[in-house]
């Protein structure tokens, strides 16, 4: 998991805002690394979950689906839930 917050000061108080900027791709920051958004981490992923992190919650904004049908395995994104 890729655990991110605002960047350049910007806080967030509901995952409603914090998923709003990360689908309009704005940067956040990755805790403890570089700046990334979604088109980055869609990109460069090392990881199939991005949560964001304030300083009262956790919440996740992207992750990847794996579903096995047969011998088939899908990838598809699923949008981002509350904790």
């Amino acid at each position: 998991m890729v655990t991110i917050t605002g960047a350049y000061g910007r806080t967030y108080d509901s995952i409603v805002s914090a998923k709003a900027d990360w689908d309009d791709n704005k940067d956040f920051q990755i805790i403890g690394g570089p700046y990334i958004n979604r088109t980055d981490w869609q990109e460069y992923r090392e990881s199939e979950t991005v949560a964001f992190q304030s300083s009262t919650a956790t919440w996740i904004l992207q992750e990847v689906v794996v579903s096995r049908m047969g011998n088939f395995t899908k990838r598809g994104l699923k949008n981002g839930s509350s904790n």
